[in-house]
C-alpha cells in the first residue's frame, strides 16, 4: 500500500515539474537573451534576424541591444518597442507598430532594428542590420507580454549574411500623429534645431517629399511662413495639374500675396546661376550685380552675348546732350577741314575708327550723343549752305535784272541807228 502511494506522488511531483517547464517556455509575460552569431569583420551591409517561429504574438514585444568592446567600443543600448498582433497561417491577420525609446551610446550608430516580417516558412522574424564593417559582438535581449501564450523555444538568430546598402536601416512606422515638444535629430543626437539631419556619407543626403498621384490637383513640395496666406514654398506638380495652368508638370518657388516683402534670393559668396534645359549656366548674376545672358562672365550691368529683340530702350545719359555745338563760340569745322580729315583718316572726325570699334565695341549712349552732335553739325552746315544758296539766288536775280536792261539798251541803240540812216 504504501508504495502505491510513494508511486501515485513521484507521478503527481513528475507532472507538476513537467507543467512548470511547460509553464516556463509559454508564458504571456516572456523574456528570451542570446548572444548572435559574429557579424564578419571587414564585411558591411550584413543583417541577422531573429526568428520567433510560427508564434502567435497580441501584447507588446521589446527589443534590446548591448555589447562592450570587439574591433571597436560597441556600449550602450539601443531598443526597439513593437504593438503587434498576428496569428499563423496563409493571410492571417498581421498588424505592427513600432517606437525608438532609447538609443544610448556607440551601438546605436553601429545597429539598427527593422520592422517585423513573414518570411517564406510562415515564421515571424525580426531583421537586425548591421551598419558598420568591424566585426562587432552582440547580446540581443527581447521580452514582452502577450494574451496569448509564446513559447519562447521556438525562437533563434539566423547567420547573417549581406545585403544591398539601401536595406541597411532602422523603419519606423507611424499610423497617428506625431507631435513632438522640442528638437528632433536625424543622424544626430544633438540637433541644432527642431528638424536637424545629419548624416556624414559620400552620397545623397535627402528631405524627400514624394505624391505618386497624377491628379489635377497632385502636387508636392514645401512651405514656410507664419500662417496660410503669408507663406513661400517650394512645389513640384503632377503632369496634370490645373490648379494653375502655368505650373502643370513643373517646379515652382513662390510666395503667397501676404508675403508683401518678395522673394530673396542671396549668396554670401558666388554667382547665382541659372540653368534652363541642361546642366550648363544660360545665365548669371554675379557678386557685383552683372548678369550676364549667354555669358559667365558679364564685364557690366547686363552684357548679352546674342542678339536682342525689344519694342524700345531707353537709355539714361551719363555724357551731356551736344547742344553746345548751336552756342555763338562754337568753333564749327569748315568743310575742306572735314574733307582733308576725312581724306587723311577714312572716318568722321570724333567717331571712332572700323577697328577701334572692332576691338572695344560701342558704348550706345557715347556713340548716340556723337552722332547727335554730327547731325547738329551737319544742320549748321546745312543752314550755311541755304544762306550761300539764297544769295547766290539774289545774285541771281540782279544779274536777270541787268540782263534785261541791256537787253533793252541793245535794241535802242538799233532803233536809233536805223532812224539815223
Amino acid at each position: 500500500m504504501k508504495t502505491k502511494i510513494i508511486m501515485r506522488l513521484q507521478i503527481v511531483i513528475m507532472l507538476f515539474i513537467l507543467t512548470s517547464i511547460t509553464a516556463t517556455s509559454q508564458e504571456k509575460n516572456f523574456e528570451w537573451s542570446q548572444h548572435a552569431p559574429s557579424f564578419v569583420n571587414g564585411l558591411a551591409n550584413q543583417v541577422g534576424y531573429i526568428n520567433f517561429g510560427k508564434n502567435r504574438v497580441w501584447g507588446y514585444v521589446e527589443i534590446t541591444l548591448t555589447s562592450g568592446y570587439n574591433y571597436q567600443l560597441t556600449t550602450g543600448k539601443y531598443t526597439k518597442r513593437f504593438s503587434i498582433g498576428r496569428n499563423v497561417g496563409a493571410g492571417a491577420y498581421f498588424h505592427q507598430e513600432s517606437e525608438v525609446p532609447v538609443s544610448l551610446g556607440p551601438i546605436a550608430n553601429q545597429w539598427k532594428i527593422g520592422e517585423f516580417e513573414i518570411n517564406s516558412n510562415g515564421d515571424l522574424v525580426l531583421p537586425i542590420y548591421h551598419l558598420v564593417s568591424t566585426g562587432n559582438t552582440l547580446l540581443i535581449n527581447v521580452k514582452g507580454s502577450s494574451t496569448v501564450a509564446v513559447d519562447t523555444s521556438l525562437f533563434s538568430i539566423i547567420t547573417p549574411s549581406t545585403i544591398e546598402n539601401t536595406e541597411t536601416k532602422d523603419v519606423m512606422q507611424l499610423k497617428n500623429d506625431l507631435v513632438l515638444d522640442g528638437k528632433l535629430g536625424i543622424g544626430t543626437k544633438e540637433p541644432s534645431n527642431f528638424l536637424d539631419i545629419e548624416k556624414n556619407i559620400d552620397g545623397d543626403v535627402f528631405l524627400e517629399v514624394t505624391n505618386l498621384s497624377t491628379g489635377n490637383r497632385a502636387r508636392s513640395g514645401i512651405t514656410v511662413g507664419r500662417s496660410i496666406g503669408k507663406r513661400m514654398f517650394l512645389l513640384s506638380t503632377s503632369n496634370n495639374y490645373n490648379g494653375i495652368p502655368s505650373w502643370k508638370n513643373s517646379g515652382v518657388i513662390g510666395t503667397d500675396s501676404g508675403v508683401t516683402g518678395g522673394l530673396v534670393v542671396r549668396t554670401s559668396t558666388g554667382k547665382i546661376r541659372f540653368q534652363p534645359k541642361g546642366l550648363t549656366d544660360k545665365m548669371v548674376l554675379d557678386e557685383d550685380g552683372n548678369l550676364g545672358i549667354g555669358t559667365t562672365n558679364p564685364d557690366m550691368r547686363l552684357t548679352v552675348k546674342g542678339k536682342i529683340h525689344a519694342e524700345e530702350v531707353k537709355i539714361d545719359l551719363n555724357v551731356p546732350a551736344p547742344d553746345y555745338v548751336f552756342k555763338s563760340d562754337y568753333n564749327l569745322r569748315s568743310i575742306e577741314e572735314v574733307e582733308n580729315f576725312i581724306k587723311q583718316n577714312s572716318h568722321l572726325p570724333e567717331i571712332p575708327s572700323a577697328k577701334e570699334f572692332a576691338k572695344n565695341g560701342v558704348m550706345q549712349a557715347e556713340m548716340d550723343m556723337m552722332l547727335l552732335k554730327k547731325v547738329e553739325e551737319l544742320t549748321l552746315y546745312t543752314i550755311k549752305q541755304e544762306k550761300k544758296i539764297k544769295s547766290l539766288e539774289k545774285q541771281n536775280d540782279k544779274i536777270e535784272i541787268q540782263q534785261k536792261k541791256i537787253e533793252q539798251l541793245e535794241t535802242l541803240v538799233k532803233k536809233l541807228l536805223n532812224n539815223k540812216n
